[in-house]
């Protein structure tokens, strides 16, 4: 299996849902897949700030 870099994982993940993102974190963190947690964490503070803008 490849290992994908944090900027692939982000663009894999940006079109999900925040309710999908947050399953797929707690299951990364299980297996201990801090790649994706890291792309997942960009996705969602990305997200935060359009809202506040």
């Amino acid at each position: 299996m490849q290992k994908k870099t944090i900027d692939e994982i982000i663009e894999d993940i940006s079109n999900m849902e925040d309710n999908q993102l947050k399953n797929l974190n707690e299951w990364a963190i299980k297996g201990e897949f801090y790649e994706v947690c890291q792309g997942i964490k960009e996705v969602l503070d990305s997200r935060n700030k359009k809202v506040k803008t």
